[in-house]
């Protein structure tokens, strides 16, 4: 029998605050909180949909610089990924106005082998949802750290922030072709049936990031019953940077500015005899 395709991911975390003015603030958002009209739970599996969606040469996952982090990031949130373990240091350009969507440590489960077929274990056939979401679940967490401009967030108040499937939800996989092209490595469609994941995390939700840059650093351990264990450790830079539109209407506003500033001259200027 084909191992099943389940597993465990940890997402970059931060420490921000390098390079800011003194007025700049950012908030970490409460887990009950919506964000862009939706629940935290709600964006915690649209992520893995997100990264899990992109095919393996430029997957976030896989990325060693953060030159990949945009790839299909252009929803309400920009979504930050981590990796499957280790270590990792990363610069990330992150567009002004967006709401920075990220989860500390997270583990899915799905109940298929690498080649498509169905496969429950470690839950009974036929699969539940309760035994479903209990495989994703993690059964230990410990040592998750956060801090974001100088504010720390230890492990117990991460684990507030945990969000928990409470329904299936499924995934396209790209590229499930000899050799595969998605990273759990599927080498065959997914059976009818199939395709109903779950998943357990610790999310944080960052707003009013400002512009510039932050300095971020997290580091984790976890085990779920379906991923096993995975420790991180990873530092990335923010670049928090305007929208294009932000960057034409701040033009067009200083070329008023020059304008008005001319005229203003002409008016003063005295008139010679």
């Amino acid at each position: 029998m084909l191992k099943p395709v389940q597993g465990l991911i940890g997402a970059v975390a931060l420490t921000l605050g390098v390079a800011q003015p003194a007025w700049a603030t950012v908030q970490i958002v409460p887990p009950s909180n919506n964000v862009a009209g939706q629940s935290q739970l709600y964006w915690a599996q649209a992520w893995w949909q997100w990264v899990l969606g992109i095919p393996t040469p430029n997957n976030p996952l896989l990325d060693t610089t953060g030159a990949d982090a945009g790839v299909n990031n252009n929803g309400p949130l920009f979504f930050l990924a981590g990796n499957f373990g280790g270590v990792s240091v990363r610069t990330i350009d992150v567009p002004d106005g967006k709401p920075v969507f990220f989860p500390v440590i997270n583990s899915f489960f799905v109940p298929i082998n690498s080649d498509g077929t169905f496969n429950s274990a470690p839950c009974p056939t036929p699969l539940t949802l309760s035994c479903a979401i209990q495989a994703a679940s993690f059964t230990q967490v410990s040592g998750m750290a956060v801090s974001i401009d100088g504010v720390s967030l230890d492990n117990a108040q991460i684990e507030q922030h945990r969000q928990t499937s409470t329904s299936y939800f499924s995934v396209d996989l790209p590229g499930t072709t000899v050799p595969p092209d998605n990273v759990l490595g599927v080498t065959g469609p997914i059976v009818p049936g199939a395709n109903t994941w779950t998943q357990d995390g610790f999310y944080i939700t960052l707003d009013d990031l400002s512009v510039g840059t932050h300095v971020l650093r997290f580091e984790g351990e976890g085990v779920s019953l379906a991923g096993g264990p995975i420790s991180l450790d990873v530092t990335d830079t923010l670049v928090v940077v305007p929208e294009t539109s932000t960057w034409a209407m701040m033009a067009v506003g200083f070329a008023g500015l020059v304008v008005a500033g001319y005229r203003a001259s002409r008016k003063s200027a005295p008139i010679a005899a």
